[in-house]
């Protein structure tokens, strides 16, 4: 392994707040930290709920807006669409969110992050519309570029066999195709409702290819398609609706 892509084997995930985050090592929503993740504020309150896909969001969020107050509500082992299926951590998790937490906070936004796959988005809307009961608007984060192998790994063994192409197209073909699918369908049902924001973060960074590097320098993925701090940075800066939230 070239020395340029050892890091990504073992990636410091600085963006991940542990207490906000539930998982297979943290999967007992006991473990979650209400007071920490979802605390008050004089600011104004975005609330990011999601899997993994949305714990990529929260430093850069938190970093990018400091007048915003960031709330998280995070778990792996569902996808956090209504009705509730999935890991007990998680879905423990989502009935707090749903049934006790929003009911009882108005919010001004509500971001929504989750690696879905194509059968995962029948109950995608009516999630939406629950949500938009107790939030005056939704900004959902379509799906980030996939690699298969991760990207650091089409680099690395490029450039050991001393790969003289265009490494942006070699990378390029190891997109997985389903991802910008699923976006389409998100986008689509996402048309005409009320309320709802939808981002397609293909749209935005692959015109027509995905980059491999973000503004800081840094891969924009670590592994098969979480985001590297600087590509979560990258890709929340050019979502203007954040940015207009007063």
């Amino acid at each position: 392994m070239f020395s340029e892509f050892q890091k990504y084997e073992n990636y410091n995930i600085k963006y991940l707040r542990p207490s906000c985050f539930l998982s297979s090592d943290r999967d007992d929503f006991l473990m979650f930290r209400i007071d920490e993740c979802l605390a008050k504020s004089v600011k104004k309150s975005v609330l990011l709920i999601g899997n993994s896909h949305a714990a990529q969001f929260s430093q850069a969020m938190i970093d990018s807006f400091p007048k915003l107050n960031i709330m998280q509500a995070n778990s792996s082992g569902c996808t956090g669409f209504l009705p509730l299926k999935g890991q007990k951590h998680c879905v423990d998790l989502f009935n707090y969110i749903y049934n006790d937490f929003l009911p009882n906070h108005h919010l001004s936004f509500v971001v929504i992050s989750t690696r879905l796959k194509i059968g995962d988005v029948d109950n995608y809307i009516d999630t939406v519309k629950y949500i938009l009961r107790y939030t005056d608007n939704v900004l959902v984060i379509g799906p980030v570029p996939e690699y298969n192998p991760a990207m650091y790994q089409t680099l690395a063994r490029a450039k050991s066999f001393k790969f003289s192409g265009n490494y942006v197209k070699l990378v390029n073909k190891s997109l997985v195709e389903e991802r910008f699918e699923l976006d389409r369908i998100l986008k689509r049902m996402s048309n005409g409702v009320a309320g709802l924001e939808y981002f397609s973060v293909l749209d935005s960074i692959c015109k027509p290819d995905c980059p491999l590097y973000t503004e800081a320098g840094e891969l924009f993925s670590f592994d098969y398609g979480h985001l590297t701090y600087s590509g979560a940075i990258d890709v929340i800066n050019a979502i203007e609706l954040l940015g207009d939230i007063k």
